[in-house]
């Protein structure tokens, strides 16, 4: 890959439309992989299979539905400002690159 310039706020015109090519095909196949996730998670459902093993080491497991606990930072706050403060846990986040496309 060549090296990436940005020229007042643009990149050259090749690599945005790129860019922008791949973005749109991993939309694409995300939602393409949602769908047949959820036909499989129906299929495998109604026919009580709760893993499937394939092969070519392809391994698909039905993961039932749960629940989980978790703690409402946002009303802990504002009810309770001194308990929030004393158990709040600040971690750092690493720099990203978002990218959209419109």
């Amino acid at each position: 890959m060549d090296e990436i310039r940005v020229v007042e706020g643009c990149l050259a015109p090749a690599l945005a439309d790129q860019i922008k090519e791949l973005e749109i095909k991993v939309k694409e196949l995300t939602e393409l992989e949602k769908q047949i996730k959820a036909e499989l998670k129906d299929a495998m459902s109604e026919n009580d299979i709760k893993k499937i093993s394939c092969e070519n080491g392809l391994v698909i497991t039905l993961i039932p539905e749960t629940t989980q606990e978790r703690i409402d930072s946002k009303t802990l706050k504002e009810e309770l400002p001194d308990i929030y403060n004393a158990y709040c846990k600040i971690s750092p986040k690493s720099a990203y690159v978002k990218v959209e496309v419109k």
